[in-house]
């Protein structure tokens, strides 16, 4: 239907059409246009339907059965009539037209709606525009390089090491426990066990002891099944507990009775677990010890092992004042005496496998595995050398890193390397050759000194944790103790460092430190990492601390081939810049090696480094 408004003077009022009133006030007719226009139609309203008795009633399925509905239902057929209003007359026209048409001053009806078409004209301007292309190709994409181990800067480490591997091997540890166990017996441990296992029979009935006492070796059996089931946790707290306050890689008693604190098993109020008493067990556990003291017969080869450590013993310069000290075995042996004191006399237990089982299962490990909280021990205690190598170390990026840097490495090496002349190792140790380029240089490897003297040179030992600038000493003696592969035989283990084991040790000082990002070098002024080391040198800027993510238990944020680059330009400062310096006298002097006759081609790999 079509709506007009009602004015007064309409005729459509005239024409008795009446007017409807809006909601807003006004008033409007409304009328159908007239080709659809018939007469009205009457609907009847039936009665309503009652209430549903079916389902099909119930969902309306169909529509309500109305005549008027019915005969629209029905569609265009002979006799249909659609109900429409008539249409009205027409709305009064205005005075004047509102828009262009063919006649402005004619007001009469037919002239509106007439409108004046127009033939508009388009002016299309067309011009010329030269444009220059150059087609550059964008160069082809650099093919990665295959990479592997094999073929990379560590591929020596797989000829050198004991195991013949870039990592350790279930072989190599069970080789190493096999090697350990031998020594073990030969010092008495099973001496020991079955002493103590008797013990612990004569502790129950008279029927247990007529059972057991011929289960002795049996139970033997079972505590080297212990062990060796728990002797890698045994390997790595050892190797934690040997540098935690010395160099000597082997462990003091002070190092012993800071483990036992530690994981909980020292207790003063308990006779055989308070320091008195571990202190004479860290005693009988030493091999020396006993042979001084008459318990061990000193045997052909014992005399043979004791001449190898002493020499390399005075070759690290160790402290000889430090008399006692446990090798691996021994330490094994310890650990088999604190299950005894800790459950045996002090708790009752008789089955001695199950001490030493219950003695890991407490306190030798990272998590307690009933309240799954951290033991004692500290986490880096736990921390496997493979872990670094596989997630960090041996990858694309750090190889190319490192290869960039070759000269500089390998001229740092040798001068913080090279021994006196006429120095031999002795035979029987672990000969540790540096190859550069197919060509041998001889018998090779940085000790714990060496070590000590190049962090000193480059500047990278502090006496805080928190510095992000420097190493504390205890974090280089980690480092070293990490960085090397395992030695099966301890007794023929030079302590020493291979050139791919520096490699890994300078790897893993980089990612302990904490270098600037560009952000930070913009916010404290410096272009570059050189001009940041200059001022943290020259004692005008405060270094920056130590982030969470640069300790050993965190898991690093940055490539290490970014902090790798970022040592380098650190140490070509701190090293490389002050040999070009000086002279021969003062590089012997600073390498502590009066010895040597002539370091000038050592000194010239340092000049060609770029």
């Amino acid at each position: 239907m079509v709506m007009f408004e009602h004015v007064d003077g309409c005729k459509c009022c005239q024409n008795l059409y009446s007017h409807f009133q809006l909601p807003n006030g006004r008033q409007a007719h409304y009328y159908v246009p007239a080709p659809e226009m018939e007469n009205s139609e009457k609907v009847v309203l039936p009665e309503l339907l009652g209430r549903p008795t079916t389902l099909g009633s119930l969902n309306q399925t169909k529509l309500p059965k109305m005549d008027i509905l019915e005969r629209l239902s029905q569609g265009m057929h002979a006799g249909f009539r659609p109900m429409l209003q008539p249409v009205p007359d027409g709305a009064p026209l205005p005075d004047s037209h509102t828009v262009a048409v063919n006649f402005p001053d004619d007001t009469s009806r037919e002239s509106f709606g007439k409108l004046t078409m127009y033939n508009h004209a388009f002016l299309v301007h067309v011009g010329v525009v030269y444009k220059e292309e150059i087609d550059v190709k964008p160069p082809p994409p650099k093919k990665p390089r295959n990479w592997s181990l094999p073929t990379s800067i560590y591929r020596p480490r797989q000829l050198q090491c004991n195991e013949r591997s870039f990592f350790s091997t279930e072989t190599g540890r069970r080789k190493q426990f096999d090697y350990d166990w031998e020594q073990a017996k030969k010092s008495g441990i099973e001496h020991l066990l079955a002493y103590e296992q008797s013990r612990a029979i004569n502790r129950g009935s008279a029927e247990k002891y007529n059972e057991n006492k011929n289960n002795v070796a049996n139970e033997i059996k079972e505590i080297k099944t212990c062990l060796k089931n728990n002797y890698k946790g045994i390997t790595l707290v050892y190797n934690f507990y040997a540098v935690l306050m010395d160099f000597s890689l082997e462990m003091s008693t002070e190092e012993f009775i800071t483990f036992s604190t530690e994981c909980g098993i020292l207790d003063e109020g308990i006779k055989f677990l308070d320091t008195k008493h571990l202190e004479e067990m860290f005693n009988f556990a030493d091999m020396e010890m006993k042979i001084k003291s008459g318990a061990l017969k000193q045997t052909a080869e014992m005399k043979e092992q004791a001449k190898i450590a002493a020499d390399i013993n005075a070759s690290l310069a160790i402290n000889q004042s430090i008399t006692t000290q446990l090798k691996r075995f021994e330490f094994m042996e310890v650990i088999v005496r604190l299950a005894i004191a800790k459950y045996g006399r002090s708790k009752g237990y008789d089955d001695l496998s199950n001490m030493v089982d219950e003695l890991f299962k407490t306190h030798v490990k990272p998590v307690d595995e009933e309240t799954e909280m951290p033991s004692g021990l500290p986490l880096e205690a736990f921390l496997e050398p493979d872990q670094f190598r596989e997630q960090r170390l041996y990858c694309v990026e750090s190889d190319d890193a490192l290869q960039t840097h070759i000269s500089m490495l390998m001229a740092v090496y040798e001068l913080a390397c090279h021994e006196k002349p006429g120095y031999q190792l002795q035979p029987g140790t672990r000969p540790e050759v540096l190859t550069i380029h197919g060509e041998n240089k001889g018998n090779f490897g940085m000790s714990a000194q060496a070590w000590t003297d190049f962090l000193e040179v480059a500047g990278l030992f502090g006496r805080f944790s928190d510095n992000g600038y420097h190493i504390t000493p205890f974090d280089s003696r980690m480092i070293f103790s990490w960085s090397r592969m395992r030695v099966i035989k301890q007794f023929e283990d030079s302590y020493r460092l291979s050139f791919i084991d520096f490699l890994e040790a300078i790897a893993r000082v980089a990612d302990l430190l904490s270098w600037p990002t560009s952000h930070e070098l913009n916010r404290l002024g410096h272009r570059n990492i050189t001009d940041y080391c200059t001022a943290v040198e020259t004692n005008s800027l405060m270094p920056l601390l130590r982030r969470q993510s640069a300790y050993m238990i965190a898991l690093p944020t940055r490539p290490l081939h970014e902090k790798l680059n970022c040592l380098f330009k650190r140490i070509k400062g701190r090293v490389y810049d002050n040999y070009l310096r000086m002279t021969e006298e003062e590089v012997k002097k600073m390498f502590k090696y009066e010895g040597w006759e002539n370091v000038e081609p050592v000194l010239e790999n340092l000049r060609l480094v770029d």
